[in-house]
C-alpha cells in the first residue's frame, strides 16, 4: 500500500512540474516583451552623467493595466532621484503590442550604463 501512495505522488509530482513549466514559459515570454519595450523608452538619466556616474541599477516592480499602462508596485532604488525618474519615465509607457497578463506582477532589472 505504501509502495502505490508513493508512486501516486512521484507521478503526481511529475505531472504537476509539467504543467507549471508550461505555465512559466508563458509568463517568461510576456515579461521578455514587456522588458523589452519598457528598456527601450528609458533612457540614462541626465542628472547622473552630470554627476559624473556612469552606473546605475533599479528594481521596478510593476502590473499592465487592461489599458497598457503600468503601474508601479514598488522598486529597490534608494536614491530618491533614480527612483522619481525611474518612476516619471514608467508612467509615460503604454504597452500596446506586446503580450501582458494585466493581473501579473512583472519584475524588471533597469541597468543604466553610460558607454
Amino acid at each position: 500500500m505504501k509502495l502505490i501512495t508513493l508512486l501516486t505522488l512521484i507521478v503526481l509530482g511529475v505531472v504537476n512540474q509539467g504543467f507549471a513549466a508550461e505555465g512559466s514559459k508563458v509568463a517568461a515570454k510576456a515579461s521578455d516583451a514587456v522588458a523589452e519595450v519598457v528598456k527601450a523608452k528609458i533612457q540614462f538619466p541626465k542628472f547622473l552623467k552630470k554627476d559624473g556616474v556612469s552606473k546605475a541599477q533599479v528594481l521596478v516592480e510593476f502590473k499592465v493595466n487592461e489599458d497598457g499602462t503600468l503601474n508601479i508596485v514598488s522598486t529597490s532604488q534608494t536614491d530618491e532621484r533614480m527612483k522619481k525618474y525611474v518612476m516619471e519615465q514608467m508612467e509615460n509607457i503604454n504597452i500596446q503590442d506586446a503580450d501582458y497578463e494585466s493581473d501579473e506582477i512583472y519584475v524588471l532589472k533597469l541597468n543604466f550604463q553610460l558607454i
